[in-house]
């Protein structure tokens, strides 16, 4: 996570190769990150399917072949996972996270933010997803202010990692898309058409000079629109 990704990758397989059928489990767990990292999918997600069927059965573990399916849009078998995390009761703020992101891919705005209201409820994340797709709905409807607030507080609340979606550097350019009047409503118009290109961490294409659109009113996200068993999350911010 912190700069050697290759001396890491070295002391997973090791790991993954020995005789602890926990630690081989565990380190596949990990080093499926490393080809996420490459951007190979496939890869990461044969690696953790792999440990799953060794009878791993880790939150991260979870986390991270969830995070790689929502990426691969295999939404079928990402359903699929999250129902089984739920089951063993493995759900954390980060699974909570991922599916607010797949209801905004589903552009369900208002399970979204029900979703990500139960985790800024139970939590203060410590890893920036939440807060990119907080920023991500603020602006769906239409309140540019708050985008730009949940964005800043990445830097207060989080570290900087190899294995997060955005840099810090990177956040500043969104916020700055943000905060310009001429490209403000082209973000609007990304998030709306195209919220998968923010989620899987893309600096996007935006178009100059668009005209406020008309929002939607901004929901209370009050509504229990999530079964009790999605909301039985364990009191950390691990991804």
């Amino acid at each position: 996570q912190h700069g050697d990704m290759e001396e890491g990758r070295k002391v997973l397989e090791a790991l993954a190769e020995g005789k602890n059928p926990k630690t081989k489990d565990a380190a596949k767990a990990s080093l499926s990150m490393y080809w996420w990292i490459k951007n190979d999918l496939d890869k990461a997600i044969s690696i953790s399917k792999k440990a799953l069927e060794n009878g791993c059965s880790d939150k991260n573990l979870y986390v991270n072949l969830c995070t790689y399916l929502l990426e691969k849009g295999d939404y079928k078998e990402y359903r699929k996972m999250i129902k089984e995390c739920n089951d063993k009761s493995l759900a954390t703020p980060a699974i909570l996270d991922l599916e607010a992101a797949y209801y905004m891919i589903q552009k369900d705005w208002r399970k979204a933010g029900t979703y990500l209201n139960a985790l800024f409820d139970k939590t203060t994340p410590a890893f920036k997803d939440p807060y990119l797709h907080k920023a991500m709905i603020s602006l769906h409807y239409g309140d540019w202010e708050g985008s730009v607030k949940a964005l800043s507080e990445i830097k207060n609340q989080c570290t900087e990692s190899n294995t997060s979606v955005y840099s810090f550097s990177e956040i500043d350019q969104l916020i700055s898309l943000i905060e310009d009047e001429e490209t403000r409503w082209g973000m609007l118009d990304v998030v709306d058409k195209s919220p998968e290109v923010l989620i899987k961490g893309e600096i996007p294409e935006v178009k100059k000079g668009m005209s406020k659109p008309k929002t939607p009113e901004m929901p209370s996200f009050s509504e229990e629109v999530f079964s009790p068993t999605s909301t039985t999350v364990k009191d950390d911010d691990e991804e």
